[in-house]
């Protein structure tokens, strides 16, 4: 018997509008009556009036799958990893998909998941993930009233930087031999540490890096947001503007944060919305800045003098 899974949950008039669950409603019904045409118009139709949740997004892609739709397939399945869809099984082992096999879309982004989640990788990068935090915590503990506390200090950034150095050997060793590790292949929290460890590193690994993980953002697998972070830290690195205002320093003198340059400030609010970053507004508040161009330009030639200096990863995304 043929193994067709949607994945079911119950709906509720607080999370959506009635007219949105109606329609969703109609989709799934339309669709167990095995009227693949009509359950997809049906999706598209409820994502025109509200936001579609992971499973929502999966389903439709199953079901424009079976309709053939291999462009809709395709788009909706993008999206539901966009927003958190993490199992691979439901994706490679569901025979719903079997259609779009034969498409490059699929061998290139699906098939090198087909084994499921790689559990060995995914221990690892959660040990690097754990460790990092710790560290992290350990070095915030250290009270600064201790007579050492420099000393304590100063070896402690030592040991951090060993640990580092060794995580990063592990994560390009990772890229090196299985190419971009998606959330189908370790899950979301995995995911998310081969770029931290990246954007924490040097500017050679960098910019070795950035193509693959700009590239896996094409392709849907990697989010927007994180790419622009790591644009804009390689930027600042090789002492140039930043394109979408990410970069910050932190001036000891008058405890207060500033970003770094930013190229052609006039077009900033559309280059952070094409990444789907928020507001520079609400990005500032997050550093107790309240943006205003004006202040920005009254502070653009201290921000260059420090951007000559070079960049000060301490105090930045």
């Amino acid at each position: 018997m043929k193994r067709f899974t949607i994945i079911l949950f119950f709906y509720c008039s607080q999370c959506f509008s009635q007219s949105y669950a109606d329609i969703i409603k109609l989709a799934m019904k339309a669709y167990s009556n095995r009227d693949y045409a009509l359950s997809e118009q049906y999706f598209e139709q409820a994502f025109k009036l509200g936001t579609p949740a992971k499973h929502e997004l999966y389903n439709a892609a199953l079901i424009s799958s079976m309709n053939k739709n291999q462009e809709n397939a395709f788009k909706y399945l993008r999206l539901a990893i966009e927003k958190g869809w993490d199992d691979p099984v439901a994706i490679v082992q569901n025979e719903g998909f079997l259609y779009l096999h034969q498409f490059d879309q699929w061998k290139n982004n699906f098939a090198a998941i087909e084994k499921g989640v790689d559990e060995p990788l995914q221990k690892k990068l959660l040990m690097i993930y754990a460790n990092d935090q710790k560290m992290i915590q350990n070095i915030s503990s250290i009270n600064p009233q201790i007579p050492n506390y420099k000393a304590v200090l100063d070896s402690m950034v030592v040991i951090q930087d060993s640990m580092q150095n060794a995580h990063l050997q592990i994560i390009t060793q990772a890229l090196d031999t299985k190419g971009f590790i998606s959330k189908l292949m370790v899950g979301t929290k995995a995911s998310q540490v081969p770029f931290l460890v990246i954007q924490h590193s040097n500017l050679t690994t960098q910019k070795k890096y950035f193509g693959l993980f700009k590239d896996a953002a094409e392709r849907g697998l990697f989010d927007n947001k994180l790419l622009a972070l790591l644009e804009d830290r390689i930027l600042v690195f090789e002492k140039k503007e930043q394109l979408y205002g990410s970069q910050l320093f932190y001036d000891k003198s008058d405890s207060t944060y500033y970003f770094y340059p930013i190229a052609d400030i006039q077009h900033l609010v559309q280059r952070r919305q094409s990444m789907n970053l928020n507001s520079i507004q609400e990005y500032a508040a997050m550093y107790n800045i309240v943006w205003s161009l004006k202040d920005y330009l009254k502070n653009l030639k201290k921000s260059k003098r420090r951007l000559k200096k070079g960049f000060d990863k301490k105090f930045t995304e």
